[in-house]
C-alpha cells in the first residue's frame, strides 16, 4: 500500500497531481508519466500516446484530455513542490472545485463542490489529518449519506453507513503482507458475505 493522504494507507480520490521534486505525474486516470517542468514548459518524458496535453498557466499547470476534460492543478505557495487538482471541467463546461485544509505540512482534501452546492466533505480527526468520515451531499439532508472510517496503524480497516432507520451497514477490511507489500486479502460485506483475494509470491516485486 501507497501513502497515507488521509484515508488510510494506499487509499485516494483518484485526481491528478504533480510533485516537481519527484518528477512525478499521476493521472485520475491511473497512469503515472515522469516528467520535467521548467519556467514555461512541461515536458513529460516517457509519454508515447498523445491523449493529453499539459502546460504551465502562471502557477497552475493545466491537463487537456483527449477525452475533452480539463484539470487545473494548483499549489498551495510558490516554493511547493506539489501541485493538486483544484478545477475539473467536462467537456459541456461544468466545473467542480476541490478544497483543502493543510495539516501537519500537507495539503488534505477537505471537500467538493459544483457552481451551486457542496457535493462532498471530510471530517478530520485531531491534527494527525486522519479522515473519519467522508459525508455525500452534505447540505441535502433528504439525500445526505455518511460514510465513518476506521483506520489501524495506518490501515483502512471498516467503513460504515448509518441508514435511516437506524441500521449500520459496515465493510471490513483485512491485509496480510507478501514480498513485503501490504494488500487487501479480505473484504467482509453488509450482507455476511466476504471475498478473499490470494496472492502468488513469485508473481509479485517491489
Amino acid at each position: 500500500l501507497g501513502a497515507n493522504v488521509g484515508f488510510g494507507n494506499g487509499w485516494a480520490m483518484s485526481f491528478s497531481s504533480y510533485n516537481s521534486r519527484s518528477g512525478k505525474l499521476s493521472l485520475s486516470t491511473g497512469a503515472t508519466h515522469m516528467a520535467a517542468l521548467s519556467e514555461n514548459n512541461f515536458l513529460i518524458k516517457d509519454k508515447k500516446v498523445r491523449d493529453l496535453k499539459v502546460t504551465r498557466s502562471g502557477g497552475d499547470l493545466i491537463i487537456e484530455h483527449k477525452t475533452g476534460v480539463l484539470e487545473v492543478l494548483s499549489r498551495s505557495g510558490s516554493r511547493s513542490d506539489e501541485w493538486l487538482a483544484s478545477r475539473i471541467y467536462s467537456p459541456e463546461g461544468r466545473v467542480i472545485y476541490l478544497d483543502y485544509r493543510l495539516v501537519a505540512g500537507r495539503r488534505l482534501l477537505s471537500g467538493i463542490r459544483d457552481e451551486s452546492q457542496a457535493l462532498l466533505t471530510t471530517d478530520m480527526r485531531g491534527g494527525a489529518g486522519q479522515v473519519s468520515s467522508i459525508t455525500l451531499w452534505p447540505e441535502s439532508p433528504a439525500d445526505q449519506l455518511t460514510f465513518q472510517l476506521q483506520q489501524q496503524n495506518g490501515e483502512l480497516t471498516k467503513i460504515t453507513l448509518a441508514l435511516d432507520n437506524g441500521a449500520l451497514l459496515s465493510w471490513r477490511l483485512r491485509y496480510e503482507t507478501v514480498n513485503g507489500l501490504r494488500l487487501i486479502n479480505r473484504l467482509e460485506l453488509p450482507t455476511d458475505g466476504f471475498e478473499t483475494i490470494t496472492y502468488r509470491p513469485a508473481a509479485l516485486r517491489l
